[in-house]
């Protein structure tokens, strides 16, 4: 999001969430994809109607095959007319991905003509459909449009001025690795300072795990019989330091 990317893929990210909070992030994708102009593409995994209604285009995948893609508007209808009966009341992501489950979808009853039942059965009803078409034609007009390639070399020069004078031309990141560093640097450290009883603790803890471990390995003799001993306190050193928090 702090990139501005133009193309933003969010892989189940509303998974661990509450209904609510699932909503307003998908809202946030809707705001941002009107105002910046962006395009959001975002797997989701049981997806309520007001996130669904979110979104101008749906796809179905089932067996790593495409069955449907297109606008979310006609999704519904699309397979409804393939002979599927879409629930009163109920779920439209949810219907649309329960379609190829043989213990969960309904038939509708006197449906004329064949219903599909495997993946490669609904791939090939998509590719034949008129939707598939259509899409098949926004693309290629889209690919034809000159003018798109004008405003995306505009968009990018204007980026470019955007950079700091050492930032990389052909990465996303503003400014410099020296500059991002000491950026990460100071928060942290403003991070620490802010919650000075952890700071504080989390030395004298440091400070009195140092003097048990040395008293340790106090007076390790210096022949070959101390060698070992003296792996042990480095590995012991590091492995304290390792496991502590913000270290």
């Amino acid at each position: 999001m702090t990139s501005k990317a133009s193309i933003q893929l969010w892989d189940n990210a509303t998974r661990g969430l509450d209904a609510d909070t699932a909503l307003k992030f998908n809202k946030v994708l809707r705001t941002l994809a009107d105002v910046e102009h962006n395009t959001s593409v975002v797997s989701l995994y049981q997806a309520g109607n007001g996130i669904y209604d979110l979104y101008d285009k749906v796809t179905v995948i089932a067996e790593g095959r495409v069955i449907y893609y297109g606008p979310r508007s006609e999704a519904r209808a699309y397979f409804e007319n393939l002979g599927f009966v879409h629930p009163d009341g109920g779920n439209t992501a949810d219907f649309l991905t329960s379609v190829t489950a043989v213990n969960e979808r309904e038939i509708k009853e006197g449906h004329q003509g064949p219903v599909p039942t495997s993946a490669a059965d609904f791939s090939e009803a998509y590719e034949k459909s008129d939707i598939a078409a259509r899409m098949r034609e926004d693309l290629e007009a889209h690919l034809r449009d000159e003018s798109r390639k004008a405003e995306t070399e505009k968009t990018q020069e204007a980026i470019q001025h955007q950079k700091s004078k050492y930032a990389p031309k052909k990465r996303a990141e503003k400014v410099d690795f020296v500059t991002q560093v000491r950026a990460a640097l100071i928060r942290d450290y403003q991070q620490r300072w802010g919650d000075q009883w952890t700071f504080w603790a989390r030395q004298a803890t440091t400070f009195i795990q140092a003097f048990l471990t040395g008293s340790l390995f106090y007076a390790i003799p210096a022949s070959t019989g101390g060698l070992f001993l003296r792996g042990g306190t480095i590995f012991l050193t590091l492995l304290c330091k390792s496991l502590s928090p913000g270290s």
